[in-house]
């Protein structure tokens, strides 16, 4: 199994050395990152942007992963403050899956590992790239014959 963490994660941008950044809105909340989603874990309930956020394919499945795991979560505003206060956090997006975050401005994100919520999402989300009922591969060639 494999566990990592993104490092050098940063709530404004880039020229403060961050990788990955987390941009805010006007009002002192979080929205999203460059290309992906961002959710946080604070005593057991976890915590996504409801605006300023691309509701994707990825985020609509970790939303439903939590909620098969009757896990709490929160979709509503999410102040700049929480994430420095959260002991868990992870990116979402398509091209990269649940991403686990283990540093926000060169401190740690709860204990610096990834999560016990986080890494149950994490191995959810690959297990459904199995399933059948919603993992499938298309045939790109009957679509082909199909256009013409």
């Amino acid at each position: 199994m494999l566990v990592w963490g993104l490092p050098a994660c940063d709530v404004k941008s880039p020229d403060r050395g961050a990788i990955y950044p987390i941009l805010p809105n006007g009002d002192g909340n979080i929205t999203e990152g460059s290309g992906y989603n961002i959710f946080a874990v604070k005593e057991g309930v976890l915590y996504t942007p409801r605006r300023g956020v691309l509701e994707g394919v990825t985020r609509k499945t970790v939303l439903e992963i939590a909620e098969a795991m009757q896990c709490a979560v929160r979709v509503e505003e999410v102040p700049v403050g929480l994430i420095y206060e959260c002991e868990e956090m992870f990116f979402c997006s398509t091209a990269g899956g649940i991403m686990p975050v283990t540093s926000l401005d060169g401190a740690p994100v709860g204990d610096g590992k990834v999560g016990p919520l986080t890494l149950r999402i994490w191995e959810q989300y690959w297990q459904l790239h199995s399933d059948p009922r919603v993992s499938f591969a298309i045939d790109y060639r009957s679509a082909e014959v199909a256009a013409h």
